[in-house]
């Protein structure tokens, strides 16, 4: 077994914990199969220890964006955990929490807690790692969830993120400073009551994002309006997906450039190895005027310290009640949690009207999403493969 594995076991042992590594794992190809010239696979795997150093799982990434390096599995194998005390989870790896699976089959499966674990860059201003977790944690209330996710940690590459979300909805929340920081989130798996925390990070410079690329987005300039409730619509494809945004805003800045985008159609990754199909809307905040000015970063878009939004809500005709909310406020990087959403069926579509429950200040995201949202058939069936092969890097994240 490859020393690092050893590693990961004994301190899983000696420590007596559960713990999940994410690693590179090499299989031999087999005859026929397209391969690269080393004659290896390359998969991004999350393994699973015990309390007593035993491998006890194992996942293997099956959603993908821009890691070209890495192989797409032929089969998609959601893979789970039971805990002495009972407690069953499920595996997640990055951007697995936006795609109709593994999270269906692990949720007609009963699972309800689970560890995200990975390497996903974050994007603005619809792909942070914290408001991802979170949406989906909240599009999910209902089955009273608890998720436990940590990201790689590199802040300057775009890499960060570590939450723990119970399912009252309360979260510890975490950007980790540095080139190569990292923090401890220590909690137990059965302490559901705790009250909502979000650690601030202590920023050394600013955090490298990726930035969406806005080229196909339909967009409108959301004028100031202080006095009065006002509405602001756009329309996005041809099946005329829209979205329409109420608010009231308190602003003492010159100039801003909120825009409200939407876009209804394929996406394609960084790289042009995936194709997906994809619903977003929302309110952004933009550097400029011009729509492609809308993945910049939160330093470009400081004008947010300066407006209030006293109302706000933002509906929305999707194909699939798969929504998430995506949301960020702009002085902390976190998600806003003071929100309610309803999902209505009409017809073959679904209404879905995400409401802010409180003044919002620092506001740089406010939308929905639904990645995936067509619904892939065929049965799943739960793994607990063991075999490792070799390994390239890890991330830990453990439950005491």
């Amino acid at each position: 077994m490859d020393l690092v594995v050893q590693r990961l076991s004994c301190i899983a042992k000696n420590e007596y914990i559960y713990l999940v590594a994410g690693l590179l794992e090499g299989v031999p190809c087999t005859e026929g199969e397209p391969c690269r010239d080393d004659g290896l696979k390359v998969y991004s795997t999350a393994i699973v220890f015990d309390k007593q150093g035993y491998l006890v799982a194992k996942y293997r990434k099956y959603n993908f964006f821009n890691e070209e390096a890495i192989d797409k599995p032929s089969t998609l194998e959601p893979a789970t955990f039971t805990t002495e005390s009972g407690i069953t989870q499920g595996i997640f790896m990055s951007h697995d929490l936006l795609f109709a699976e593994p999270a269906n089959t692990y949720l007609a499966n009963g699972v309800r807690r689970f560890v995200d674990l990975g390497a996903m860059v974050n994007t603005m201003p619809f792909g942070c790692s914290l408001s991802v977790q979170w949406g989906w944690h909240f599009a999910n209330f209902d089955k009273k969830i608890a998720l436990a996710s940590s990201n790689y940690q590199n802040w300057m590459q775009g890499y960060a993120g570590n939450g723990l979300i119970w399912p009252s909805g309360s979260s510890i929340m975490m950007y980790s400073q540095g080139a190569h920081g990292f923090g401890i989130l220590r909690t137990g798996v059965s302490d559901y009551t705790k009250t909502t925390t979000q650690g601030e990070s202590k920023i050394n410079g600013p955090m490298t994002f990726e930035e969406t690329d806005f080229t196909d987005f339909s967009s409108v300039l959301v004028p100031h309006s202080s006095l009065s409730v006002n509405e602001v619509s756009v329309c996005h494809g041809e099946d005329e997906f829209c979205c329409t945004l109420t608010y009231r805003m308190i602003r003492s800045a010159d100039e801003m450039f909120y825009q409200l985008v939407a876009f209804d159609g394929n996406r394609t990754s960084r790289d042009g190895s995936v194709l997906f199909p994809e619903q977003t809307c929302g309110l952004v905040a933009c550097s400029s005027a011009d729509k492609m000015s809308c993945g910049a970063s939160l330093e470009a878009t400081n004008y947010t310290e300066e407006v209030s939004f006293t109302v706000l809500s933002l509906k929305g005709s999707f194909s699939s009640d798969k929504v998430i909310p995506i949301t960020m406020a702009a002085d902390k990087y976190f998600p806003v949690s003071d929100l309610s959403m309803t999902v209505l069926q009409n017809g073959s579509r679904f209404d879905v009207n995400m409401v802010s429950e409180a003044t919002i200040q620092t506001m740089k995201t406010f939308a929905i999403s639904s990645t995936d949202f067509i619904v892939k058939s065929g049965a799943k069936h739960f793994s607990a493969s063991v075999m490792l092969i070799a390994i390239s890097f890890y991330i830990l994240s453990s439950f005491l």
